[in-house]
């Protein structure tokens, strides 16, 4: 008889080195043990496949290295199609599934069969400082929870497999916000629990949307059609699809309504007020109208504060000094 686990769990990989053991030893170490973890490189050009390889030993384990780069969507869809459990664990590269993760949501979702996935607390922790912000969320979400923001931290949800497959899976047309696109989806055919503890750590990825201009400015717009369309018919969501696939996001979804341009300034704000603005250039090349004159303004604002903290450091050297 062939063994069939109750949970897959899912995680891909690329060029994370620095980033594979403590994470995938934390999903090892589960209180819950009826698993499967699929763990797949996406053509990594450094040493993490390499780091992965001592794993495979593990029975639980199913390493796949993929012959060319793919992509994050590509690669999810791949090892989600050999997935055997009626559950399915998502868990993002270089985080931290806490050990009683897997039990607390398997729990979950045994408990409430109207639910299609379960997520809990989480915690975002900025490597460069220690900071930690913990995301706490109602007990029940529901599809309108999702239409202003995504609430729930990808890598720590578990769905059910044979919902996922219902609601079509993940769209290989959405490069960014894919999960959004699918939780809404998802949400039509039930609600998504909420384990109310502390069940994940999110490392924040400095190379991610949240701090690069030029990925925040896509990702903004493949939210926007994600919740856009979900009053779209099956035909005309598969026209769009096949237009994004063809010609890309910037020939679907234009940054010149009031409602982008606002959406972006705000981003901008965020990255001024928290000091980590760069590539300003981003911002001012997609921007119309008064914009323009305020990312211009708080740009030269944002630099002579630069220049005045690097003063400062200067000053307080001995050799600036005497």
């Amino acid at each position: 008889m062939v063994y069939k686990p109750r949970v897959s769990v899912i995680c891909g990989y690329y060029n994370k080195e620095d980033e594979v053991d403590r994470s995938v030893g934390s999903v090892l170490n589960q209180s819950f043990q009826d698993f499967e973890f699929i763990v797949f490189d996406d053509c990594s050009t450094d040493a993490t496949f390499d780091r992965l390889t001592k794993y495979g030993a593990d029975s639980r384990v199913r390493l796949v290295r993929y012959e060319k780069n793919i992509g994050f969507v590509k690669g999810m869809i791949r090892a989600l199609s050999v997935a055997a459990g009626d559950y399915i664990a998502i868990h993002g590269a270089g985080d931290i599934s806490l050990e009683n993760r897997l039990e607390r949501q398997v729990a979950m979702l045994d408990e409430h069969h109207d639910a299609v996935a379960a997520s809990s607390f989480h915690v975002n922790i900025d490597p460069k400082n220690g900071k930690r912000e913990l995301a706490r969320l109602p007990e029940t979400l529901v599809m309108t929870d999702f239409l202003k923001i995504n609430p729930i931290s990808h890598g720590g949800v578990m769905f059910r497999r044979d919902a996922y497959l219902s609601c079509g899976g993940y769209s290989e047309s959405f490069v960014y916000s894919q999960d959004l696109d699918l939780w809404l989806r998802m949400s039509r055919l039930g609600c998504i629990k909420v384990v109310q503890e502390l069940l994940y750590e999110r490392i924040v990825q400095f190379d991610g949307v949240s701090f690069k201009p030029d990925k925040f400015v896509r990702q903004v717009r493949y939210a926007y059609l994600a919740r856009k369309m979900v009053g779209y018919s099956p035909e005309r969501r598969r026209m769009v699809e096949d237009q994004l696939r063809e010609s890309g996001i910037d020939a679907v979804v234009s940054l010149k309504s009031g409602y982008m341009q606002n959406l972006l300034f705000k981003r901008f704000l965020v990255l001024f007020m928290k000091n980590e603005l760069t590539e300003t250039h981003i911002f001012i090349d997609v921007a119309e109208g008064i914009y323009m004159k305020f990312y211009l303004m708080l740009s030269l604002l944002y630099n002579v504060k630069l220049l005045r903290s690097c003063a400062n450091l200067l000053y307080r050297l001995p050799a600036f000094r005497s």
